[in-house]
């Protein structure tokens, strides 16, 4: 099943597989809530250096662990912290980031959140992202599109991307822009930034992915991609009509390592000035 133009087959496949995912929702908002809750509970602690951190991740992954298993004990898990990854054997896989912005959790930024994205068969098919922060929420069903949720106010609003051009847009590049493990995001910036109305950097996935989708940013580069970052941020965005392929205008999976992310109007343009970049 491709993400383009859906078949009949395709929608009875989506319908039945959507019925699956619902069962699971009560047990992704209770990892994503109780994980934020202790990701604000610990954020003040002064011992935040990545020591601390490694071992705050552990909890969350055993918290995660044992919510998914307890109730679904065939599905599988990956996990950004490696240390609890399980083999499906149903086909479904839950794919969890415990924290999202490690960096700015460490030096005290508030800019931090949680993701779950869950598979079947290999296709994405529900994303959830949560800034306990800014107590703020995206989520993306396959083929329902992509909600936000403002839980301060209770604001609920359907996302979509902009259809603004890349002259009228913003840019977004990965937090590791100009480390030796993405010295190609250089490039990129040289070669999109001078086209575009402004650049920013976040440092979290989370924010990247949801600034497309929300219409406040045209596109979004990074050439050091991982499963677990990007898995619910390419639903999100496609889910609310957005464009993801990889730097050479290829498909991709969450395995890709190089994306470009966009509101689908500027993408081609950006290919061209990128020209096969890998």
């Amino acid at each position: 099943m491709g993400y383009g133009l859906l078949t009949v087959a395709d929608e009875i496949g989506i319908s039945a597989s959507a019925d699956i995912i619902e069962a699971r929702l009560p047990t992704a908002e209770y990892i994503l809530k109780t994980a934020g809750s202790m990701l604000v509970d610990t954020f003040h602690n002064t011992m935040r250096e990545m020591g601390y951190v490694k071992e705050l991740i552990k909890a969350i992954e055993a918290l995660s662990v044992k919510n998914v298993l307890q109730s679904f004990p065939e599905d599988g898990i990956l996990s950004a912290g490696g240390l609890q990854n399980m083999e499906s054997r149903n086909g479904l896989e839950w794919i969890i980031d415990p924290i999202d912005g490690i960096h700015n959790f460490v030096r005290g930024i508030p800019e931090v959140g949680l993701q779950i994205a869950i598979r079947s068969h290999g296709e994405l098919m529900y994303a959830s992202m949560y800034q306990p922060f800014n107590q703020e929420q995206s989520t993306a069903t396959r083929g329902m599109g992509a909600i936000y949720h403002d839980y301060r106010n209770g604001q609920e609003l359907n996302l979509r991307v902009s259809n603004r051009t890349l002259a009228e847009g913003l840019v977004i590049y990965d937090g590791s822009l100009g480390t030796a493990s993405a010295i190609n995001s250089v490039e990129v910036l040289r070669r999109i930034g001078p086209k575009a109305d402004g650049t920013r950097v976040f440092g979290i996935a989370i924010q990247d992915f949801t600034m497309i989708a929300s219409g406040r940013a045209e596109v979004f580069v990074t050439t050091v991609a991982h499963p677990e970052d990007v898995a619910p941020g390419i639903l999100l965005v496609r889910e609310a009509g957005g464009r993801v392929t990889d730097l050479s205008g290829r498909e991709v999976d969450i395995d890709s390592r190089d994306l470009l992310v966009t509101n689908g109007i500027v993408h081609d343009e950006v290919l061209s000035l990128l020209g096969g970049m890998q």
